[in-house]
């Protein structure tokens, strides 16, 4: 979470610039011929492929995707929770109702061609995720928080929210690449989100507990979920400055890294608190 040593944002932000952000690294393994079995699956699977089914094993392969990419070192992520993840993607395949099968499997597909052909999220990705997104706001009995990303500042976070499953929709009304990423404060801790940030990684990391974000595009949106406790959230974006898609495929041709200061040191983070 640090700006000045910004090793887990860097990693945030190559990830999003190489087209395999958070919530994407574990589905890579998508199109091997080695799937998990699905007789291994979760209770999600077993049950009748239902909208509340669906809902639940959203939230469970969320959290097994996650689980995935925080295992992640210089040898990549850990197998066993790259199986994991894997095993929670059939799940939810196969939960997906008659309704969302169609935009399921579109994540799907995009998800598998991104990673044949690496690159920046593709448009298919980035449409079919965000109509992932809205089915679930519309149809999933959680709570949703519609936030709006600009030059550099979230719009729409609350100042509370309630405990429980929460699905957090982005939309994108800037010019640059905008991302909400999201951290709960541990017990006892005072500072703010703005002072948190500016600590070093290690400090970061004994204070607050880091969870899933959410990408989009400009003119795009994306979303993230969190399943919240009582407690303070922290919201920031590390995508750094200048980050338009033009320069993100500059970037990607050359291989350059990325040099403008992430957005959150510009002003873009916001915290609420759950209870």
């Amino acid at each position: 979470m640090s700006a000045r040593t910004p090793r887990r944002s860097r990693t945030r932000t190559v990830a999003a610039v190489l087209g395999a952000t958070v919530a994407l690294l574990p589905l890579a393994a998508c199109g091997d011929d080695e799937k998990a079995d699905s007789t291994t699956t979760t209770e999600a699977t077993a049950a009748t492929a239902s909208v509340e089914g669906f809902c639940e094993q959203a939230f469970t392969t969320d959290a097994a995707v996650n689980a995935a990419n925080s295992s992640a070192g210089e040898q990549g992520p850990d197998e066993a929770a790259v199986e994991k993840a894997k095993t929670e993607l059939t799940a939810l395949e196969e939960a997906a109702p008659a309704e969302a099968e169609a935009t399921a499997t579109a994540v799907v597909d995009a998800t598998e061609a991104m990673f044949t052909n690496p690159g920046p999220p593709s448009d298919e990705f980035l449409s079919s995720f965000a109509d992932l997104v809205d089915w679930m706001a519309d149809n999933c009995d959680y709570q949703v928080i519609d936030v709006e990303a600009h030059e550099y500042a979230f719009e729409g976070l609350p100042e509370t929210a309630k405990p429980g499953r929460t699905i957090v929709r982005l939309t994108n009304h800037g010019n640059e690449v905008h991302e909400i990423a999201f951290a709960k404060a541990k017990d006892g801790v005072t500072e703010s989100a703005e002072e948190l940030i500016q600590l070093p990684e290690e400090q970061a990391g004994e204070k607050v507990e880091f969870l899933s974000s959410g990408f989009a595009m400009p003119g795009g949106s994306g979303g993230a979920l969190l399943d919240t406790t009582d407690g303070r959230y922290i919201a920031v974006c590390f995508i750094p400055t200048g980050m338009t898609p033009a320069a993100m495929e500059q970037m990607m041709t050359s291989g350059a890294e990325p040099e403008g200061m992430p957005h959150a040191m510009q002003g873009m983070v916001g915290e609420f608190t759950v209870g």
